[in-house]
């Protein structure tokens, strides 16, 4: 909105009586408020025309009210509409800012220290939005340390990690005690799993034929797992019947040479 408030502060001759009489006028524009006028003596003008604007609107009430000045409803009304708007602090900054960018169109140097101050500002503000967020995750990330430290050290409960972890300040140390004990934990649970499939392999199968098992759910190896597994049976087989000849061999031998004697 204050790119829309317009002040402008004139020397000029407004007395149709006296024309040769100069005034100074000061004008004033608020969007959906009020079109206002001060017509004010000559001497005015040096200070209201670098005043800034809430500056120059209220010298001049002041003016009407200590001379008592009256005028038509009218415009008695739209100089007070003027005067009750600027009354909020909002409105009044808004006048302010309104007088600041019509400096700077009118001054180079001015141009330039406004847009740093708009520059600076922007920073603020998102300085501003920046520390608003981070509040509110240190708010979560305390939240949530409470809560770790509750299922840590249970109220009324065993801790459940050992005495000597810290867990009040920091609790990095409780969650590297964890993180080793789930390696260690994993460890002995694959050394058990190993001896529990040693302990399922049949006696009586081959041990390269049963490490073969595993391979024998991927499609693409069936065959060929179970071709070898084959293979390996019946190597077995032939190298216990050939050990049973061994050892029945003699025997029969020796029976025939008793039976040929008689």
């Amino acid at each position: 909105m204050s790119d829309s408030i317009l002040v402008r502060v004139t020397l000029g001759s407004y007395d149709i009586v006296h024309p040769s009489a100069k005034q100074t006028q000061v004008y004033v524009q608020i969007p959906e408020v009020a079109r206002a006028t001060w017509l004010l003596p000559e001497d005015h003008f040096q200070f209201s025309k670098s005043e800034p604007w809430p500056g120059v609107v209220d010298s001049a009430q002041e003016h009407y009210r200590q001379r008592g000045m009256v005028s038509d409803s009218a415009s008695e009304a739209a100089r007070k509409a003027v005067v009750e708007w600027l009354l909020a602090d909002a409105n009044h900054d808004a006048m302010y800012e309104a007088w600041e960018q019509d400096q700077a169109r009118q001054n180079p140097v001015a141009r330039k220290l406004l847009k740093e101050h708009e520059q600076l500002r922007a920073r603020v503000v998102a300085l501003e939005e920046q520390r608003d967020r981070r509040r509110v995750r240190l708010i979560a990330a305390e939240s949530d340390l409470l809560n770790v430290r509750g299922l840590l050290s249970p109220a009324g409960e065993p801790r459940r990690i050992p005495a000597d972890i810290q867990i009040h300040e920091r609790v990095a140390p409780a969650i590297e005690w964890l993180l080793n004990r789930i390696v260690e934990l994993e460890a002995r649970l694959d050394e058990a799993r190993a001896r529990v499939a040693e302990s399922d392999r049949p006696v009586d199968e081959d041990p390269i034929a049963y490490e073969l098992t595993t391979l024998a759910d991927d499609e693409a190896v069936r065959p060929q797992v179970e071709r070898l597994r084959a293979l390996l049976a019946g190597r077995r087989a032939v190298v216990e019947a050939d050990g049973i000849t061994q050892r029945i061999a003699p025997t029969q031998a020796l029976r025939a040479e008793t039976g040929g004697d008689q």
